[in-house]
């Protein structure tokens, strides 16, 4: 059921999870919790194409 509601994992397994759900929607809200490192959540985050 998280699954529905979350993405989580390595840094490629959330890209390939957001690439998947944006195959369905136009948009993501990242919101925390973003992990135990907030600032490089951010940076990872940003790093990945829209």
């Amino acid at each position: 059921m998280i699954d529905a509601f979350c993405i989580a994992g390595t840094p490629d397994e959330v890209e390939k999870k957001v690439a998947a759900v944006l195959t369905h929607v136009d948009s993501i809200v990242l919101g925390s919790p973003l992990g135990p490192d907030v600032e490089t959540a951010i940076d990872l985050a940003g790093a990945v194409p829209a």
